[in-house]
């Protein structure tokens, strides 16, 4: 899962935060093109297959 990020320290920029479990956020991070991993912020190691879609936005923020 991506989710853009609005920070107004990226001065405009395309900023991306990845969430995905751990093995599957090891294997997209070696996939990633060099365009995408220059606006990769952050990355979060979350299982979140198994949550409705109505509980992302709070999984996301804890």
């Amino acid at each position: 899962m991506f989710r853009k990020r609005h920070n107004s320290a990226s001065k405009g920029r395309p900023e991306f935060v990845l969430v995905a479990p751990p093995k599957v956020l090891g294997e997209v991070r070696q996939a990633l093109p060099a365009t995408l991993a220059k606006v990769l912020t952050d990355t979060f190691t979350k299982d979140l297959t198994k949550i409705p879609d109505h509980e992302l936005p709070a999984q996301l923020l804890d």
